[in-house]
């Protein structure tokens, strides 16, 4: 029995042991558990302050690059901006005539209005985007004083309206061609399909003789045919020729092969401008048909001196060839109606010198005249037609068909009616 009861005694006291040595087990783990979270706090605390330093130092980087792209934005919006009130100013003062023919800064009113608007619409976007409204807000502002003042526009010009009292009215039309050899057939079925009275052409582009027999040949015994020289103008009526006229300008005709400069003009031919006189069923009605200088000069991105000066000169010709037109056709004697490609916008002075004497016929008939070239997507007026105060515009238009670079432009004209002048009526 007392061995039986050692032998129990054993295994209890072998239990308490290894419960002994697993409580203290526990407690050493139970040390450890509080030293392994505070190593983890630590440690995410590290990278939680790594993460931030990276965080502010790429926040810090972006700031700088906004503040960098912001003074980029501001300069190249004060840069355009300086240059639309450059531009506007100096075709301000031109349109005046503060700057005058002779002024080396002369041509700025040769640069067509698209140039201004443009410049305009990306300082406007520029300004939107950096949030520059007030500067925003004035440029539009001054382009629409810019644009009432000086744009191609009727709202301030004088309308004789009295049409019951005319006589007879005409239909009148001017087309600059490009290969008129090529495309004269489609040309003249234009201008049979409209049944023009008169028409002006420039840049027939090949020699007299065959110029009248292509133009007989597409146009019949109607048309009475003038011509002028080799890629020069011509003339085609319906009624008859009195008189026909080769008037020379001083000015010289600039080259189509090469690159004009101010200074290689003198060697070439003189220009010149065509004038006839109709008989209109008993009256002397005067002709002319005319191409104001233009050629290819140098541009501003390869020699903007160069530019500039050739630019100075094809708008100081153009001024002294209108006065010099002006001058000859004031001592006609009979009505007038003249056009032609001028190359220059409504806005220019030499534009401005016919309209000082002459009518506009497309600023008379439109609010808004058409613009004429090129033809697929037109964005300037090349192309005019002029009458003296003895018509009243009726209506002015373009081709839809396109047959040139440029439009054809025609108006419908009516002849007053005066005392003791008798005109046959159709």
């Amino acid at each position: 029995m007392k061995k039986h009861a050692m032998h129990k005694e054993k295994p209890e006291k072998a239990s308490l042991k290894e419960r002994k040595l697993s409580s203290s087990a526990e407690k050493l783990l139970l040390k450890d558990q509080p030293e392994s979270s505070e190593n983890q706090k630590e440690q995410s605390n590290l990278l939680s302050s790594a993460e931030s330093d990276e965080e502010q130092r790429s926040w810090a980087l972006s700031l700088r690059m906004a503040a960098v792209l912001n003074k980029i934005g501001i300069a190249f919006l004060l840069l355009l901006s300086s240059l639309y009130i450059f531009l506007v100013t100096m075709m301000c003062l031109t349109y005046t005539g503060i700057i005058s023919v002779s002024d080396p800064l002369y041509g700025f009113d040769m640069l067509p209005s698209y140039v201004v608007l443009y410049l305009m619409l990306a300082a406007l976007f520029i300004g939107i985007i950096f949030k520059r409204y007030k500067t925003a807000l004035t440029l539009p502002i001054i382009y629409i004083f810019f644009f009432v003042f000086t744009g191609d526009h009727s709202l301030f010009v004088k309308k004789d309206t009295d049409y019951l009292a005319l006589d007879k009215v005409l239909s009148v039309a001017t087309l600059k061609t490009d290969n008129y050899s090529a495309t004269f057939q489609s040309v003249s079925n234009e201008i049979k399909k409209y049944g023009f009275d008169f028409v002006f052409f420039q840049n027939m582009e090949s020699d007299k003789k065959s110029d009248a027999k292509l133009t007989q040949s597409a146009f019949g015994d109607h048309y009475n045919i003038f011509t002028g020289r080799f890629s020069e103008l011509g003339i085609i009526s319906r009624y008859p020729f009195i008189e026909t006229h080769e008037v020379m300008l001083p000015s010289k005709v600039p080259s189509k092969e090469t690159i004009n400069t101010p200074e290689n003009q003198t060697s070439a031919k003189n220009r010149y401008f065509l004038h006839t006189v109709v008989d209109l069923d008993g009256m002397h009605l005067n002709l002319l048909s005319m191409e104001l200088i233009s050629g290819k000069g140098y541009s501003f991105f390869s020699s903007p001196k160069e530019a500039a000066r050739w630019l100075h000169y094809i708008a100081r010709t153009q001024y002294l060839e209108t006065k010099l037109i002006t001058e000859y056709v004031k001592k006609l004697d009979g009505p007038v109606i003249f056009g032609g490609s001028m190359n220059a916008p409504s806005r220019a002075l030499s534009m401005k010198t016919f309209e000082k004497t002459w009518i506009d016929t497309a600023l008379f008939a439109k609010m808004f005249p058409h613009k004429t070239f090129p033809s697929e997507n037109p964005m300037h007026r090349h192309d005019y037609i002029f009458c003296d105060n003895s018509f009243i515009p009726l209506y002015t238009d373009v081709s839809e068909s396109i047959v040139s670079k440029h439009l054809i432009v025609f108006s419908a004209l009516g002849l007053k009616r005066l005392e003791g002048r008798k005109i046959d009526s159709e």
